[in-house]
């Protein structure tokens, strides 16, 4: 092997290619030489997943791809820990038209849809947030004969000033309100999704829950990837 090359994976000196886990990337063409592992992460609704050789949606300055499945939070620099919570409906269907977002628990992968997401920067040894990010999901209703309607929803969210303990854990609490974007129609759910989320981050990188709160509906994931010296997790 060569030394690290492309967002610091090894180039197989004899192939060219350039190993990522999952699968391989062909530098020169710019594409992986075999289609994504998870089949579940193409969508309809989403055309740039039909491409199922794309490195990271052909959006390699927004996303990396740690393994050849899945992306990190952009921007995260040595020494510092991409945290993502998503909030997701498992179901394919809601009551007789609503749509969900048909999965379970996917990692921090862009091409899996959510109903909201927050992606969070934290840089341990300074206990700050270097970056945070929050983003609303799609709202969609199945129309028999007609197919899928659907409009972006809202979201927001606040992060607590970090804090550190004597151990040298940081401390800081992530609460995210989300609404429907189909709020207006007679029939959908006109209550937002709340949830709020307490977490840890200790001086090695490692991310925990210490607790928090959140609506019964929908569901909840939360992981983290690390550019210290642990794995993603």
């Amino acid at each position: 092997m060569l030394p690290p090359v492309f967002t610091g994976k090894e180039r197989d000196a004899e192939s060219g290619l350039d190993y990522f886990g999952a699968r391989y990337y062909a530098s020169t063409q710019g594409r992986l030489t075999s289609v994504d592992p998870l089949a579940r992460s193409a969508s309809p609704a989403a055309p740039q997943t039909w491409n199922r050789y794309a490195y990271t949606l052909n959006s390699p300055l927004k996303f990396i791809d740690p393994d050849g499945r899945c992306s990190a939070p952009a921007g995260i620099k040595s020494g510092q820990i991409g945290i993502c919570i998503g909030s997701y409906i498992s179901a394919k269907r809601i009551g007789l038209v609503g749509q969900g977002n048909d999965r379970g628990p996917v990692g921090n992968d862009p091409k899996a849809t959510f109903k909201a997401q927050v992606q969070i920067v934290v840089e341990p040894s300074k206990a700050s947030i270097e970056s945070a990010r929050t983003e609303a999901g799609m709202s969609a209703v199945y129309i028999g004969g007609v197919g899928s309607y659907g409009r972006p929803g809202t979201a927001s969210s606040e992060i607590s000033t970090p804090t550190v303990d004597s151990n040298g854990n940081i401390h800081l609490t992530v609460s995210t309100t989300a609404t429907n974007g189909l709020s207006f129609l007679p029939f959908a759910p006109k209550e937002s999704i709340d949830l709020s989320i307490q977490l840890t981050v200790t001086p090695e990188g490692a991310v925990g829950v210490e607790g928090g709160t959140r609506d019964g509906y929908p569901s909840l994931e939360v992981f983290w990837f690390s550019r210290m010296t642990r794995p993603a997790r």
